[in-house]
């Protein structure tokens, strides 16, 4: 099973990647069938985004049953990360955020997000972390 380590090489992944989209960071869809699960729980769909070829972003779209779960699963990142920081109901476009969690060190960007849309009752769990290294490079090339 791969592994994904932030500020890894696109090389690493590159067999198991479909292309979707571009902006500064290239975002690809993970097709490889070997990551069905992550905390137990499972993964609808993994992107990830590389920026010159370096893996900045993961993210791991996780199936909607873990949410009666979400209080155990915020606890195994707690067990891991710490306390973090604490969000409710931020609105992002026509998406209104009701959960979010992160944490942050030195290096890494980690947020654990319960999405809802305004148009459905219908929700999205996420988790994503990127690299606050190679975020710092991105606002250097722009400068």
């Amino acid at each position: 099973m791969k592994k994904f380590k932030l500020e890894s090489s696109y090389n690493e992944y590159s067999d198991d990647l479909s292309f979707i989209a571009e902006e500064k960071v290239k975002y690809y869809i993970y097709v490889g069938s070997d990551i069905k699960t992550h905390f137990d729980e499972r993964i609808k769909e993994i992107v990830l985004g590389f920026y010159k070829n370096i893996l900045f972003y993961i993210l791991y779209g996780l199936d909607d049953s873990i949410l009666p779960r979400t209080p155990v699963f915020v606890e195994k990142l707690q067990s891991l990360f710490g306390s973090g920081m604490f969000n409710r109901n931020q609105k992002i476009g026509d998406m209104n955020l009701m959960i979010s969690h992160i944490w942050n060190t030195k290096k890494v960007h980690l947020q654990f997000d319960r999405i809802k849309t305004d148009l459905v009752d219908d929700y999205s769990v996420k988790l994503h972390m990127h690299s606050l290294i190679i975020e710092e490079q991105i606002k250097m090339d722009d400068f």
